[in-house]
C-alpha cells in the first residue's frame, strides 16, 4: 500500500491541476475527480501530522467557499426543510471543531475520516439541491479544487517539517 503512494497521483500538484483544468463544470464531473483514488492518507513522512494536513486544508477551502455556503451548519430558519432531507448534516465549521478537539484521531485513519466528511458536505449539498441550482454550482466550484488543495496542503505541511529540521 505504502508503494502506492506516488503511483496514484494522490500527491501529483501537476497531474492533479491537469485534471482538475480538464473538468466540465457539473458536479458529477467534480465529485468522479474527488473520488476517484479513493480516501485520502497521509504522506509517509507527516503521518503524524494529520492535524496540520487538516488546519491548512480547511483554511485554503475556506478561501473557495466565496459564499461561505459550507462555513457553518444549515440552519433551518434560513432553509426550512433542510434537517428532514438531510440526516447527517456537515459543513467546514464542524470539521474545523473536530480537528481541534482531535475527534478525527490520527494518521491515514483521520485523513479518511475528514475524506468522507468533505464528501458529505457535497453530496448533502447535491440531495438537498436535488442536483441543480447556483447553490450547487457553487458547491461545484468548492470540490472541484479539494483533490488538489488535499495534495497541497500535504506538500506544505512537508516544507514545514524539512524547514524545522
Amino acid at each position: 500500500d505504502e508503494s502506492d503512494e506516488e503511483d496514484d497521483g494522490m500527491f501529483d500538484v501537476e497531474k492533479l491541476q491537469s485534471e482538475h483544468d480538464a473538468l466540465n463544470g457539473s458536479f458529477a464531473s467534480a465529485r468522479q475527480n474527488f473520488t476517484q483514488r479513493g480516501p485520502w492518507r497521509l504522506p509517509t513522512e507527516i503521518k503524524s501530522k494529520f492535524k496540520d494536513v487538516a488546519k491548512v486544508m480547511l483554511s485554503n477551502i475556506s478561501k473557495a467557499d466565496v459564499y461561505e455556503i459550507f462555513k457553518e451548519p444549515v440552519d433551518e430558519n434560513d432553509v426550512p426543510g433542510y434537517s428532514d432531507a438531510i440526516t447527517s448534516p456537515m459543513d467546514f465549521g464542524t470539521m474545523i471543531s473536530k480537528v481541534e478537539k482531535g475527534l478525527y484521531g490520527g494518521g491515514s485513519d483521520a485523513a479518511i475520516s475528514f475524506y468522507k466528511d468533505f464528501l458529505l458536505v457535497f453530496d448533502n449539498c447535491n440531495k438537498f439541491n436535488e442536483g441543480e441550482g447556483e447553490v450547487l454550482d457553487e458547491a461545484t466550484l468548492v470540490l472541484k479544487v479539494v483533490p488538489l488543495n488535499f495534495a497541497k496542503s500535504c506538500q506544505e505541511v512537508m516544507k514545514r517539517r524539512k524547514g524545522k529540521k
